[in-house]
């Protein structure tokens, strides 16, 4: 995707002039997070790593930064902030059941290994 597409694309979510769009994305191809490839006379980019990895290293350096490693102080603000469904809670709830129970498995056979 050129700078161009990408504007195209955020358009409807915020007013950006190219130059700092373009800059922002050097930025991330020097950060390693996208790839750049010449296409005749713009630049094609695409990611270099997979969303989750991004998301999980952005997500934990927002952690550590802005919460002091506090899980319980980041879903409380995004509880707060995304307002959630029914449903969603729903299924919140229903993953950190899942949670606990790996935990608890991988705690499990840590304790056999030593046996």
């Amino acid at each position: 995707m050129t700078v161009r597409q990408t504007m195209e694309k955020l358009e409807h979510r915020a007013d950006r002039a190219y130059t700092s769009l373009m800059s922002l994305m050097n930025v991330m191809t020097d950060k390693g997070l996208l790839k750049r490839t010449p296409h005749g006379r713009a630049f094609l980019y695409a990611p270099a790593v997979k969303r989750d990895k991004t998301v999980g290293s952005m997500l934990g350096d927002l952690l550590s930064r802005a919460f002091d490693g506090s899980a319980k102080m980041l879903v409380t603000q995004l509880l707060d902030q995304a307002n959630p469904s029914d449903n969603e809670l729903t299924e919140i709830r229903r993953i950190i059941r899942e949670y606990e129970r790996a935990e608890r498995e991988r705690a499990d056979g840590k304790t056999r290994g030593k046996d």
